[in-house]
C-alpha cells in the first residue's frame, strides 16, 4: 500500500478560502492604522512648529510670520505645500524653519480662510496680518480613508496650541 504526501485540492481551497476571508478584514484595517499614523505625525509636526514658532518670537522680541507655502483651496489650505515660519530683520524677510514633508493624502483645513497669521513678539499672541487677534482652529484628515480618527488642533489668540484627537471619527467625514 501506498501512502500519498500532500494536499488534496479540496484542502488548498478551503485554506486559501479561509486566507482570503481574514485579509479582506485585515487590509482595511491596517490602511486605517496608517492614516492614523500619518494624521499623528503631520498633527504632532505642526503643533511643534507653531509653538517653536511662538518661542522664536517671545526669546527674540521679533514679530514672526507663520505662512502656508503654496496654499490650496480651504480643505487643505496648509496641507497642499507645507508651512513656513519667517521674521524680517533689517528689512529682509528670512526663514526661521519650513516643513514641506506633508504626505500628499493629509490636508490641513483651518477655521479661517488664514494663510498667514503672525505671533507677536511681546505677547506671544496670534494676530492676522490686520494686527487683530484670531482664534484658529485647524483640522488635520487623511484622505486616503473614511474612518480615520482626526486631529484638531486649537491655537488661540493667547497663542495657546491645544491638540485633540476627534473621538467621534465625525471631523473627518
Amino acid at each position: 500500500m501506498q501512502y500519498n504526501k500532500g494536499f488534496t485540492i479540496i484542502e488548498l481551497m478551503v485554506t486559501l478560502t479561509i486566507a482570503v476571508i481574514i485579509l479582506t478584514m485585515a487590509v482595511p484595517m491596517t490602511q486605517t492604522i496608517q492614516a492614523n499614523a500619518r494624521v499623528r505625525s503631520v498633527a504632532s509636526d505642526f503643533a511643534s512648529s507653531l509653538a517653536d514658532a511662538r518661542a522664536k518670537a517671545l526669546l527674540e522680541h521679533r514679530d514672526i510670520s507663520f505662512v502656508a507655502i503654496s496654499p490650496g483651496d480651504i480643505n487643505n489650505l496648509w496641507g497642499a505645500g507645507g508651512w513656513r515660519a519667517t521674521q524680517v530683520i533689517n528689512g529682509t524677510v528670512t526663514t526661521v524653519f519650513e516643513n514641506r514633508a506633508i504626505p500628499s493624502t493629509v490636508s490641513i483645513a483651518p477655521s479661517q480662510n488664514l494663510n498667514t497669521f503672525l505671533f507677536d513678539n511681546v505677547t506671544g499672541a496670534v494676530k492676522n496680518a490686520a494686527g487683530a487677534p484670531v482664534n484658529i482652529n485647524f483640522t488635520i484628515c487623511d484622505g486616503n480613508v473614511d474612518d480615520e480618527t482626526g486631529s484638531i488642533i486649537n491655537l488661540t489668540s493667547t497663542g495657546r496650541i491645544i491638540v485633540r484627537r476627534d473621538t467621534t471619527n465625525t471631523v473627518c467625514l
